[in-house]
């Protein structure tokens, strides 16, 4: 406990250029299929930022932070930032991208230099599995990323994001999951599982480059 709480001391310590060299040797190349970008593996329960307030409000980053730390991957991705989950905090609220521990999804983009809008967004509850597929492709194709709301407990409202960032040739998916900062397989109907949960999509959110 004593040595994590050292590291947390020292990484709050570094200068913000540090920090991006830090994460910058963690990007994952990840090549081959039909469209899609490498992205950097970023896990919101990270300690050296976990406990770390989420926007303005009571939760941290480690226990809601995963469409923080979605975001941040793909700014990094397409702004071409090498962000940690913290510092994206940090910039988002400063520019009121927050409503207490809840993300203004176009704010936030914005903040992190990239562009999105909620007329491109597809809410859980509010479109067909085929309209969120098609939106997954056609952010792909556009060179951009799709966030993407999966549910994990089966009720259908969703309850997590990840980054679906290649389309396979099969047909497949790739994701970056930030609970674990480990990249995950969808199938086609967008499917899969991740430390033993089976996530669905049920919604989408496309990022493209400003």
């Amino acid at each position: 406990m004593q040595v994590l709480e050292t590291v947390k001391k020292k990484w709050a310590g570094l200068p913000r250029w540090a920090k991006w060299l830090v994460v910058g040797v963690g990007v994952l190349a990840l090549g081959g299929g039909a469209a899609g970008l490498t992205v950097s593996a970023l896990k919101q329960g990270n300690p050296l930022w976990s406990s770390k307030q989420l926007g303005t409000g009571s939760l941290t980053i480690g226990r809601a932070g995963c469409f923080l730390t979605a975001l941040t991957i793909v700014a990094n991705r397409l702004a071409g930032k090498v962000l940690t989950p913290d510092v994206a905090n940090d910039i988002i609220v400063g520019a009121n991208g927050f409503a207490g521990s809840n993300l203004n999804f176009v704010v936030a983009a914005q903040a992190l230099g990239v562009r999105a809008s909620e007329s491109d967004r597809i809410r859980t509850g509010a479109g067909t599995f085929s309209a969120i597929k098609n939106a997954v492709d056609r952010t792909l194709d556009r060179g951009g990323l799709p966030i993407v709301h999966v549910d994990r407990t089966r009720d259908a409202t969703g309850d997590h994001f990840i980054v679906i960032h290649q389309r396979l040739t099969d047909g497949s998916y790739k994701a970056m999951d930030p609970a674990n900062g480990k990249d995950i397989t969808l199938s086609s109907a967008l499917t899969g599982m991740s430390d033993s949960k089976t996530y669905q999509v049920v919604g989408v959110a496309p990022v493209f480059r400003s």
